[in-house]
């Protein structure tokens, strides 16, 4: 099994903002819900380690990173719904990166990785409707959402 131990502090770092970027990527590819998808960020953060308890692979990446890790994770990422395209395509290449990174080093953990990104975007996707009126109606995954998540799909 590869863990922390089998990766640099850079592939590592390429793994983790894969899964923060695919977040992002989603909770600015629209106007609006902002606050709900800021929240389900922390609470998918928080939930995903107990989704898989038999991998110590997907435990290590919720580990609290040390300093030398978080120093290279402060990369600037878009932040406004201006920059909603470039954030969709710096998610969809960080994921590109962590696939290949993953392919080359752990293969074995690839779908256990796939399947967490895919859950995290997921789930801040789901945590507002979009559109509708005071909450009646609406979609709970906008088109914007869902073509980032599909982008997202085709890469891992």
């Amino acid at each position: 099994m590869a863990g922390r131990e089998n990766l640099t502090d850079s592939e590592w770092v390429i793994l983790r903002r894969g899964m923060e970027a695919a977040m992002h990527a989603i909770s600015i590819s629209h106007p609006g819900g902002t606050a709900q998808e800021r929240l389900a960020i922390t609470m998918g953060w928080a939930e995903a380690p107990r989704l898989f308890p038999g991998s110590d692979f997907v435990l290590e990446l919720f580990e609290a990173m040390p300093d030398d890790l978080r120093k290279l994770n402060e990369q600037e990422i878009p932040s406004s719904s201006e920059d909603a395209g470039a954030a969709a395509g710096q998610a969809v290449e960080l994921c590109k990166k962590a696939v290949n990174l993953l392919n080359a080093k752990a293969p074995h953990e690839r779908e256990a990785y796939n399947k967490l990104v895919l859950f995290l975007a997921t789930k801040v996707a789901k945590a507002s409707k979009e559109g509708g009126f005071l909450g009646i109606g609406g979609q709970l995954v906008s088109a914007q959402e869902k073509a980032v998540i599909d982008r997202l799909a085709a890469v891992l």
